[in-house]
């Protein structure tokens, strides 16, 4: 189950908005962004992944 914040990170990634976009769009930092998509790809996959593993993820949708 995603929450609000990281369902809108998601439908940014789609959309192909930086990670600087997203922050600031969100207010929140870049590595903040970073680290919620790294949490993501663990929280989906159950394995290990870094926030590059989750954008492609989401892009491949």
């Amino acid at each position: 189950q995603l929450d609000d914040r990281e369902l809108r990170i998601c439908l940014l990634i789609k959309t192909r908005f930086s990670c600087k976009d997203i922050g600031s769009l969100i207010n929140m930092s870049q590595s903040g962004v970073s680290s919620v998509r790294s949490r993501l790809y663990s929280k989906v996959f159950n394995k290990k992944g870094n926030a590059k593993d989750w954008d492609d993820f989401i892009l491949s949708l």
